[in-house]
């Protein structure tokens, strides 16, 4: 195990993230597709629907509206989880581990787990906002890892967090200077491929639609695949905890 004195390495970090869009990117793009389309459409379809009133639909109506609003949500959730274990099976694999194909690794993905961990991050973080913005920083970049975790080390949620928190610890301001800067980045680009799609076809549903489906592909794997080689250089710096090494494979 290294000492605890041990730093990121940013340019490994780099390093892995070029290697792995190089080396990867048929199975990110497909992967991409395979959840973006459709999520992009439910997207569109749920920005439409917000912009009605309830107060002038029926009954019948309104419940349409609300099971839109809950099916994005919870097709999001189950996409971002989806493209994370593949993210993370396609990290392992440029790291020598063994190669699988796309319907193996989603047979192999704890789909609960990361819901559940993903769920737990988002309402640590906002909890962290609500107090001032500082606290709510500090909670992003602990428990930025904890999904990842999950895959990777086969964790349970609430051990995750811990395990995310005991990664950064010794590490907190270089994490802190790629996930913020990350997150911001990528919010960025959503921003930038829904512009992209509305100036190419218009404020119609196909441009809102577009959008949100250049917006998925472009950013979302910038996001995991820079999410989980931090993940992976963390755990080499600190090693992995009991247990761990037979749950490591994606």
């Amino acid at each position: 195990m290294a000492a605890p004195s041990a730093k990121l390495d940013l340019a490994a970090v780099a390093r892995g993230i070029v290697r792995t869009s190089r080396e990867q990117w048929r199975l990110l793009l497909v992967a991409g597709l395979i959840v973006f389309v459709p999520l992009g459409l439910i997207e569109a379809a749920d920005s439409r629907v917000g912009e009605l009133d309830l107060d002038d639909l029926d009954d019948l109506a309104a419940l349409g509206v609300l099971a839109v609003a809950f099916g994005h949500v919870g097709s999001a959730l189950l996409g971002e989880v989806f493209y994370s274990g593949v993210v993370a099976a396609g990290v392992s694999e440029t790291r020598g581990g063994g190669a699988h194909t796309l319907a193996g690794i989603a047979g192999t993905i704890p789909y609960g787990r990361l819901a559940l961990v993903d769920l737990l991050f988002a309402l640590i973080t906002v909890a962290g906002l609500l107090l001032f913005v500082v606290p709510g920083l500090i909670l992003f970049v602990w428990f930025a890892l904890s999904g990842p975790v999950v895959k990777i080390e086969g964790r349970r949620p609430i051990a995750a967090l811990r395990r995310s928190r005991e990664l950064v610890r010794g590490n907190f301001w270089r994490v802190f200077a790629v996930v913020i800067p990350l997150e911001l980045g990528t919010d960025l680009l959503v921003d930038a491929a829904a512009a992209l799609g509305h100036a190419a076809l218009g404020e119609s549903f196909l441009g809102e639609w577009a959008g949100a489906v250049l917006g998925g592909v472009i950013a979302t794997p910038l996001w995991a695949a820079t999410i989980v080689v931090l993940t992976y250089e963390l755990i080499a710096l600190g090693g992995t905890g009991e247990g761990e090494a037979a749950k490591a494979q994606p």
